[in-house]
């Protein structure tokens, strides 16, 4: 999961738009790869490096990509080209963070309402952890 690619992102643009970013403890490179299998299908996108996961913020990452590419892009933005979305929803536990952010295609538009529960289950999974 930290690949994002398709056919017509220009890898170079996206993974410096990204880069240019500073998002804390995430770089991004430029990947070029075609698919295997029976259909030899050239994708372009970017490649997530984390260089820091304390400071970096895993889960936002897809709407950092999001919003770059509703910048470069703005004819493929997720949420206009996709309008049913019930499995990007259920892995958000809701849809109130698509909405939002669809609104706009802004991370600063979701981040508090994304954020606002993580200390509270950091101190609760604390006793579930196998390693320090």
């Amino acid at each position: 999961f930290c690949v994002f690619g398709a056919q017509w992102i220009d890898s170079r643009a996206l993974a410096d738009t990204l880069n240019s970013r500073n998002i804390p403890g995430t770089h991004f490179e430029p990947l070029d790869y075609t698919s295997t299998g029976r259909w030899k299908t050239e994708y372009h996108g970017v490649r997530y490096i984390y260089d820091d996961y304390d400071s970096a913020c895993i889960t936002l990452t897809q709407f950092h990509v999001m919003e770059a590419i509703s910048d470069l892009y703005p004819d493929k933005r997720a949420f206009e080209v996709c309008t049913e979305c019930p499995t990007f929803d259920k892995v958000c536990g809701t849809s109130r963070i698509r909405a939002r952010f669809a609104a706009n295609y802004k991370v600063a538009s979701i981040r508090g309402y994304w954020m606002k529960d993580v200390e509270h289950f950091k101190h609760i999974s604390e006793k579930y952890h196998l390693y320090e």
